[in-house]
């Protein structure tokens, strides 16, 4: 039956808390946007491993957001490697649990939808199976507070921080993009739902810089033939990076692909 994987919506969760965190502590945010502002400049001067660009930075923006010193360094351990050890990640007292079986009658077939700025829609020849819009879905999360600072309610307030973000930083640059039913506490799921509900970047670099930065970490991660395809050069022009918004019908309604939202909690 199908089902939504807990290491995926735990995936998701983490973004949201260290976009949170960034977004909060302004000072540490600086210092990592420092870092990816050299690695960005060093990517222009000469082509970087795909599969190893900001990787590091992407560690530490971890390491620095979520660990903590739970446990004494080992032998022969120095204090920073034992921070960054797994075991003093505070988000391993977050148990999140494969959801509740779905029905089959939950599941659609949908096309996946590009809209761009002027609110153009392209259509491409990419079919996804998806979960149709209403069905609730319950996934069980427990908190183990010896590890872990959060609350459920805290988790709350950082999803409703992130959609706040996501609006301003990106979908508001859509002038025709499809509203997220709910409310607040709007967040996205799954494939082909977009680089900014999916990564930390717009919660670390100021609104001045993402747009510029984004758009070349971007064309570092594309091969050439790809870069001249998806123009992200041309982003900066546009206001806005990724200039596509992910959307699909259903029923003929256009909507955001993969919004979700919280109805019950607790």
């Amino acid at each position: 039956m199908p089902y939504i994987p807990g290491s995926g919506f735990k995936g998701m969760l983490r973004t949201i808390l260290e976009t949170q965190y960034y977004l909060e502590n302004r000072d540490q945010a600086e210092e990592m946007a420092y870092r990816i502002r050299e690695q960005v400049q060093e990517s222009e001067k000469r082509p970087q491993r795909r599969d190893r660009f900001l990787k590091n930075e992407d560690a530490d923006i971890d390491v620095a957001s979520m660990h903590k010193e739970l446990f004494d360094s080992v032998k022969n351990e120095s204090p920073s490697k034992n921070l960054r050890n797994q075991k003093n990640d505070t988000l391993r007292g977050l148990l999140v649990g494969d959801s509740e079986e779905l029905s089959w009658d939950d599941m659609c077939v949908c096309q996946k939808i590009d809209m761009n700025t002027f609110g153009d829609e392209k259509p491409l020849n990419v079919l996804r199976e998806a979960i149709k819009p209403g069905v609730i879905i319950r996934i069980p999360i427990s908190i183990d507070t010896r590890i872990c600072k959060y609350t459920t309610a805290d988790i709350l307030n950082a999803i409703k921080i992130f959609n706040t973000n996501y609006l301003t930083t990106f979908a508001n640059k859509f002038d025709k993009a499809p509203k997220t039913k709910g409310n607040s506490t709007t967040f996205f799921l799954g494939g082909g739902t977009g680089y900014v509900s999916k990564t930390v970047t717009y919660g670390i670099l100021s609104d001045r810089e993402a747009v510029d930065n984004v758009s070349k970490i971007i064309n570092a991660t594309l091969n050439n033939r790809a870069r001249q395809e998806h123009g992200h050069h041309n982003d900066v022009r546009k206001g806005v990076v990724p200039h596509i918004l992910k959307c699909t019908r259903y029923n003929a309604t256009l909507m955001q692909m993969g919004a979700c939202c919280v109805v019950k909690y607790g």
